[in-house]
C-alpha cells in the first residue's frame, strides 16, 4: 500500500434488517400492529395486488391514487417518528400502445382510467442510520413483465438500492406468473426481472442503453451482481406439485394437505417448483433460503364461514381447486465480503383479508463500510493503483449447466471512477486464463472510489462486436485494500455461468 499511505478506515458493521412480503388480494388491509415495531435498523414492506377500495370508500369507483395515499398512511402509522421513511416506490408501466409517457399514465390514474400494478415497496430506516455516521444514497427501479393488464399489468418488479457507507444492500419485491402450469412463464418473468430492472425515470430504458453506450456501465449491471447483499422476495408463485400430471388437482390437493396437517414441512419441499428450478440452475442462482416450518401461504378461502374458528377445523380452510402453496417467499444473497443470517422467518396466520398470509423474515447483516467519521485522512490526493493478474474462468458444469466451454469470451474489468476500462483478449480454453497484469488507477477523492466495486463482464466474442452480449457478471469489493487472492461467482439473468478467481494488489501513485 506504500509506507507513506493512509487510508480512510473500514470497519465492519452490523445492521438489522426485517422484510415482510404481503399479497393483499386487492383488498384493504387490516392494521399492521403484528409487525413488531422497534427492533431493527430497517424495515422493508413489499406487497402485490394492493389495488383496492380503502374502508369508508365502498361503492365508490376504484381511485388507485386513494389506495397509494391509504397504503402509505398504514406505514407511516406504523412505524411512528421513530422511523423515516428512506424510499417508497410502486410499479410504473413500461409502455403500451395507450400511454405513451409515464406523465399520460399517471394523468389517466388521476382520472380513474387506469391502474397502477399494486406492486410497492417501502424502507424504514431508524433515527441510527440517518445520523452524520451514516450517508445513505438510494436508487429505484423497476420492470414490467410484458403480459400487459389494461395500463401496466400487475407482475413485475420493483427494486430499491442502498449504498451506506460503501455498503450496498438491494431489495426486490416482485410479483410472477400465476398457475400450477405456468412455470417456464415463471422462470422467463424472473429473468426479464433480473435482466432489465431500470430506473423509475427511465420509462422505456433510453437511460440505461445511453449508460452502457457512452460506457457507464454502474447501473448496467445486474443488481444481483453489484450488491454486496440482495434480497429477493415477493408473490414468486411457484407451487406445490407433488403429481407430474397437471390434470389430477384434487389428488393433488388431497396430498399436500395430508402433509399439511402432519406438519411435515420439510416434505412439502420436495414438492417445491422453486427448489426444483433452483437445484437445476435456472432462478435465484446463488441464493439462499431459511428452512420453511410454517403451512403454505396461499390459497386460503376468503368466506369468513370458512374460517377455522366456526368450521372446528385445526386450520384454516386452503381453497380446494387450488392446491395449496408457498407462493409467497424471502430469498437472500451475500456476495463478497457480507454475510448475512436470518435469525427468523415465518408466516402470520392471523391476519385473513386476503387469500395470501404475509410472511416475514428478520436478518443480521455483518458489511464492510467506509467510517465517515475518518473520511479525509490522506494528506494529498494520490492516485489508487489497483492491479490484477493470474485470472482463471473456470465454467465447468458445476458451475455452467449449459456447459459453455468453447466460447471465446473476453473480460471487461470497469470502475465508475478508473481513468479507463479494460478489455481483455479473447480466449476459448475450458480453463481461461488471463495472466494480466491489468491495471486500473483513479485519481478521483479515495472515499469516493470505495463506494463502488470493480465489476467484470464476460462478453461473447464469437460474434461480431454489435452482435456481442454479456454471459455473466461479478463484482470485487473495495471495501478491503488488503492484496489478496479473490474470486468472484459470475451470474447472468439470475443463472450461473462460472467462477472468476485471481490476484489483486493495491498501492498508490
Amino acid at each position: 500500500m506504500g509506507a507513506h499511505a493512509s487510508v480512510p478506515e473500514i470497519k465492519r458493521e452490523k445492521l438489522s434488517c426485517f422484510i415482510c412480503t404481503w399479497n393483499l388480494g386487492n383488498e384493504a388491509p387490516e392494521p399492521l400492529d403484528w409487525i413488531p415495531k422497534g427492533h431493527f435498523d430497517m424495515y422493508v414492506i413489499g406487497v402485490q395486488e394492493s389495488c383496492y377500495t380503502p374502508k369508508g370508500h365502498e361503492g365508490e369507483k376504484h381511485d388507485d391514487v386513494k389506495a397509494e395515499y391509504h397504503w402509505q398512511q398504514r406505514l407511516d402509522d406504523c412505524f411512528g417518528e421513530e422511523y423515516e421513511c428512506l424510499a417508497y416506490q410502486t410499479l410504473s408501466p413500461r409502455t403500451d400502445k395507450t400511454y405513451k409517457t409515464e406523465t399520460s399514465f399517471k394523468d389517466a390514474v388521476v382520472k380513474g382510467e387506469a391502474k397502477s400494478s399494486g406492486i410497492r415497496l417501502a424502507v424504514y430506516v431508524s433515527k441510527r442510520l440517518r445520523t452524520k455516521e451514516f450517508q445513505i444514497e438510494h436508487e429505484v427501479l423497476f420492470q414490467t413483465c410484458g403480459r400487459l393488464n389494461g395500463a401496466s399489468g400487475n407482475k413485475g418488479g420493483v427494486a430499491i438500492n442502498l449504498n451506506i457507507n460503501g455498503a450496498r444492500i438491494s431489495f426486490v419485491n416482485c410479483h410472477l406468473n400465476a398457475h400450477m402450469q405456468e412455470l417456464p412463464r415463471r422462470n422467463e418473468d424472473y429473468d426479464q426481472i433480473s435482466r432489465y430492472l431500470h430506473r423509475t425515470d427511465d420509462l422505456f430504458g433510453e437511460r440505461k442503453r445511453k449508460l452502457e453506450e457512452s460506457g457507464d456501465l454502474t447501473f448496467v449491471v445486474e443488481v444481483e451482481n453489484r450488491h454486496d447483499a440482495v434480497f429477493w422476495f415477493g408473490d414468486l408463485n411457484y407451487r406445490l406439485q407433488p403429481l407430474d400430471d397437471l390434470d389430477l388437482r384434487k389428488e393433488m390437493h388431497d396430498i399436500v394437505c395430508k402433509e399439511i396437517d402432519r406438519q411435515n414441512w420439510e416434505g412439502l419441499m420436495d414438492f417445491d417448483q422453486l427448489k426444483k428450478q433452483q437445484k437445476l440452475g435456472l432462478v435465484l442462482a446463488g441464493f439462499e433460503e431459511e428452512e420453511i416450518r410454517f403451512p403454505p401461504t396461499f390459497k386460503f378461502a376468503r368466506d369468513p364461514s370458512s374460517r377455522a374458528a366456526k368450521s372446528g377445523q385445526e386450520r384454516d380452510v386452503y381453497v380446494s381447486k387450488r392446491v395449496p402453496s408457498y407462493c409467497d417467499r424471502i430469498l437472500y444473497r451475500a456476495n463478497e465480503g457480507a454475510t448475512i443470517t436470518c435469525t427468523d422467518y415465518t408466516y402470520n396466520g392471523d391476519v385473513t383479508s386476503s387469500d395470501h398470509r404475509p410472511v416475514m423474515a428478520s436478518f443480521e447483516l455483518n458489511v464492510p463500510m467506509v467510517s465517515s467519521l475518518k473520511r479525509h485522512t490522506l494528506a494529498k490526493p494520490r492516485a489508487l493503483r489497483l492491479e490484477l493478474s493470474n485470472l482463471i474462468l473456470r465454467t465447468e458444469a458445476s458451475h455452467n449447466p449449459a456447459n459453455d466451454t468453447d466460447t471465446p469470451v473476453t473480460i471487461t474489468i470497469y470502475h465508475r471512477h478508473a481513468n479507463t476500462r479494460i478489455n481483455t483478449n479473447a480466449c476459448a480454453k475450458p480453463k481461461r486464463v488471463w495472466d494480466g497484469p491489468f491495471v486500473l488507477e483513479s485519481s478521483t477523492k479515495l472515499d469516493t472510489v470505495l463506494l463502488y466495486p470493480v465489476l467484470f463482464l464476460i462478453r461473447d466474442r464469437s460474434k461480431k462486436e454489435a452482435d456481442q452480449h454479456c454471459l455473466g457478471e461479478g463484482m470485487l469489493s473495495l471495501l478491503d485494500l488488503t492484496s489478496r487472492p479473490f474470486k468472484t461467482e459470475v451470474y447472468q439473468g439470475g443463472k450461473p455461468y462460472g467462477l472468476l478467481a485471481g490476484q489483486v494488489e493495491f498501492s498508490f501513485v
